[in-house]
């Protein structure tokens, strides 16, 4: 066995970024229809996402690139 292949996460530090990317945009989503429209209703959860929409428009304010 290879010395490269008993540290965690050689795998995606040998992939090319790219290949990396192309990987994620194909990545299948399952979601459970159900718990979708439970997680909706769920104040906590819109609270979180106001939260981190409110965040993004701070630090894309601050001049970070997050798209």
């Amino acid at each position: 066995m290879d010395n490269f292949m008993r540290y965690p996460g050689w795998m995606a530090t040998a992939l090319d970024k790219a290949q990396l990317r192309d990987a994620l945009d194909r990545a299948a989503i399952v979601i459970d229809a159900e718990d979708l429209e439970r997680s909706r209703r769920d104040p906590r959860v819109r609270a979180f996402h106001e939260s981190a929409e409110a965040l993004l428009v701070e630090l894309e304010a601050e001049g970070a690139e997050y798209s």
